[in-house]
């Protein structure tokens, strides 16, 4: 007969009382962003081409960072959907000749 294995249980993620990995790593990365920005509230001039403003270092960062972020996951829907259409393009093709092949065997 085919027997499974048991599954053997997941151990939870904290020892009982404890706090989850998943909380304690996002206190620990909001903590620094709130280190991050208290030291960096220095109004600094940005200049770009024609446009001059000035802006907390803090704010210029946070902007620069999501745009990047913007940016990258643009770029990767675009190229994932790029990779899709080529591979439906594939199988469709496979798909015809396979047809093309049963066609001619039955002819």
């Amino acid at each position: 007969m085919n027997e499974q294995p048991e599954k053997e249980p997941r151990p939870p993620a904290t020892e009982p009382g404890g706090v989850p990995w998943g909380l304690g790593t996002a206190l620990i990365l909001a903590v620094a962003i709130i280190v991050f920005a208290v030291q960096n509230t220095q109004v600094v001039e940005l200049r770009f081409l024609v446009w001059q403003t000035t802006a907390p270092l803090v704010v210029i960062i946070a902007v620069a960072v999501v745009a990047s972020i913007v940016f990258d996951e643009v770029l990767g829907w675009a190229l994932r959907r790029r990779r899709r259409r080529r591979l439906a393009e594939k199988e469709e093709l496979r798909r015809l000749r396979e047809l093309r092949k049963e066609q001619d065997e039955g002819s």
